[in-house]
């Protein structure tokens, strides 16, 4: 439950903490289970080990999210060639297919490239011209992933950050 709690608080902030400040809250965790060895009190004991959880879970998530950091593409781009190999293919319907991909060049960049892009292949022939493994280049139109679209709405940027996706087009 601490441990949840922790998580939370991290993914509920406004701004990114730095790492030391989550390296603080998971030493004061630490130093509260210590502590709490020599207390009698059940409920004492009880809320120092909720503390202690909730810190560590904090800095499970900060060093997660700096684990899987990759970049991200800043601003709307292209039309432009982009190259890579084929990862998963989603079909969303018969003249549509969405795919994911590791790109090895942008344009004429090679250098500093986002780990995967999700890009939407539209033709009459979308998922016969695709398949996993193969390597493609396309010309498109990239951006960053979305933001919500409505308050407290599916963060589609936050679940392609967390899968690695640094763009999408």
């Amino acid at each position: 439950m601490g441990f949840g709690a922790g998580m939370a608080i991290y993914f509920s902030l406004a701004s990114e903490p730095p790492l030391w400040l989550a390296g603080a809250i998971a030493l004061a965790g630490l130093a509260c289970a210590f502590v709490v060895r020599n207390v009698s009190g059940v409920f004492l004991r009880f809320i120092c080990m909720l503390i202690a959880a909730g810190g560590l879970g904090f800095a499970v998530a900060k060093l997660r999210a700096d684990a899987i950091a990759a970049p991200v593409i800043e601003r709307d781009i292209g039309p432009l060639i982009v190259e890579g190999k084929i990862e998963t293919i989603s079909p969303e319907a018969n003249k549509r297919a969405r795919i994911v991909i590791a790109p090895t060049a942008i344009g004429k960049s090679a250098a500093n490239l986002p780990t995967r892009l999700r890009l939407t292949i539209r033709s009459d022939k979308a998922l016969a011209t695709v398949a996993s493994g193969e390597w493609v280049s396309a010309l498109a139109m990239l951006r960053p992933p979305p933001e919500p679209a409505l308050p407290h709405g599916f963060d589609f940027a936050r679940w392609a950050y967390f899968n690695g996706i640094g763009g999408v087009g």
